[in-house]
């Protein structure tokens, strides 16, 4: 059932003629399946001993945002544009004018300007599509999330058993082995294990994602109609592959991050179970079976790997790498209060504090996203975004108490931006990596935005196999 829709979409949109609505549902639906393509072309580039966080990058996910950008402003009137009026929409636009202060008097203005524009280019493009989110079809958003966390899991089984890359180059995969300097590995049994990147800049991120795709997958089949044992089996076999390569990231934060988000998920479950209905409860059901199974499955066969990563000592390099970048930031902070280094600027001041690094692989920035905001922005600057993350809370709790209001969503987007929120507590990459950015953006948009997905949405393309079931707002 589930590839007869997908190859009916194909041969639907095949005989007609794409409209306006359509387009920008395939746009919105390239741009979710390419969030973990690390596809680029270096614009500009500084010293090599930086790289890569003091380059500037084009990314597909760049190219695929400034379209629809594009795509919209000419939609819509400048006068029917979205405006700041919302206590989020006001403080990001404050936190966009802070960096572009800081960028102005830094060392390297024009990289500042550059992290500033992209930061610019995502909340543009997040301000838009939360204007349309809750009006898109099942095809364009949750199934090329699905199908991109298969993607991704399937070459995370590939790298974590052969030790390797898989030569995606073309799609960003890092090159990675067992003997190369740098690459995120770990000793168990005498053996040097490889942790599996997918074609992200690092496991740890990849981790990130897995979550993210696992979430709204879950979320997505529990909302289905029935549609027959095989479609079924196809969602529950993709989210089992992702839960298990999240187990070969080896990422101790990532795991984390999942143990709170399920936590929050199975607390509401318990208490307003009677919410639910007949069909979501048998289909929750079906989920934490697939749950119990992965951590059955990865006690049984990875033990021994799980309590190598488990050991977690003071001189290991994780350990130091973190305390290093906390000394580092501190400096930084006690050095520029108030607009900080600059934004994207961290890594090159390093040198400033504690003199010139042994390997380039050293230059890192905080592995802790809001001192980085604190280097970075200044103090102004991370006062604003916990501003922002407070009145994002503020409107996710005004629209889970609306009327008609899905609950289960609203609780399952509340699981991700908190998981999302501790990952910051112990790494940076919401902040430097597009990848990363990307998530937190769009995890930020699914907190804040009124959702009411239905089973007409979820279902709409069983029943028409295209995008056009629901109109643009």
């Amino acid at each position: 059932m589930f590839i007869r829709r997908v190859f009916r979409t194909i041969e639907l949109t095949a005989k007609n003629p794409l409209s306006v609505a359509q387009i920008e549902k395939l746009l919105i639906a390239v741009f979710c399946f390419t969030v973990p393509i690390g596809t680029r072309t270096a614009l500009w580039q500084g010293s090599l001993a930086y790289f890569p966080y003091n380059t500037v990058f084009l990314y597909a996910t760049d190219i695929s945002m400034m379209v629809l950008v594009a795509f919209w402003m000419v939609r819509t009137a400048y006068r029917n544009m979205p405006r700041p009026k919302s206590l989020t929409g006001l403080s990001a636009m404050l936190l966009l004018g802070i960096g572009l202060v800081s960028a102005l008097i830094s060392e390297s203005p024009a990289l500042g300007i550059a992290f500033v524009a992209r930061f610019a280019l995502f909340v543009i493009f997040i301000a838009l599509l939360s204007k349309r989110f809750s009006t898109l079809p099942y095809a364009a958003f949750f199934i090329p999330i699905f199908l991109s966390g298969a993607l991704q899991a399937g070459l995370s089984w590939f790298q974590f058993f052969s030790g390797h890359s898989a030569g995606l180059w073309f799609l960003g995969e890092q090159t990675i082995g067992a003997n190369i300097a740098g690459v995120a590995k770990f000793e168990a049994l005498g053996t040097t294990f490889v942790r599996a990147y997918g074609t992200l800049p690092h496991p740890n991120v990849l981790a990130a994602f897995l979550i993210f795709a696992i979430f709204m997958s879950a979320y997505a089949y529990t909302q289905k109609s029935a549609s027959g044992a095989v479609s079924s089996s196809l969602w529950l076999g993709g989210i089992a592959l992702m839960l298990t390569s999240l187990l070969f990231t080896f990422s101790r934060s990532g795991w984390i991050a999942l143990g709170i988000g399920l936590a929050i998920l199975g607390a509401w479950i318990i208490v307003k179970k009677n919410v639910l209905s007949p069909g979501e409860k048998n289909r929750i059901y079906a989920l934490c079976i697939i749950f119990l199974s992965a951590a059955l499955f990865a006690w049984l066969f990875f033990s021994n790997e799980i309590q190598s990563r488990k050991n977690l000592a003071l001189e290991d390099q994780a350990v130091q790498i973190r305390l290093e970048g906390i000394y580092w930031a501190a400096k930084m902070i006690d050095a520029d209060k108030f607009f900080g280094v600059g934004p994207g600027q961290f890594v090159q001041n390093i040198e400033r504090h504690t003199g010139a690094l042994p390997e380039p692989w050293m230059y890192q920035p905080v592995h802790n996203a809001y001192l980085l905001i604190a280097s970075e922005f200044g103090l102004f600057g991370l006062l604003v975004f916990l501003f922002f993350i407070g009145s994002v809370l503020r409107t996710w709790s005004q629209h889970r108490k609306g009327r008609d209001a899905d609950t289960l969503w609203h609780t399952v987007t509340l699981a991700l931006f908190a998981s999302f929120l501790a990952l910051g507590i112990s790494d940076h990459y919401f902040f430097t990596l597009e990848q990363g950015f990307s998530l937190f953006c769009i995890s930020v948009l699914l907190t804040f935005t009124r959702l009411n997905f239905t089973t007409q949405n979820l279902d709409g393309l069983a029943r028409h196999g295209s995008f056009s079931q629901h109109p643009a707002a």
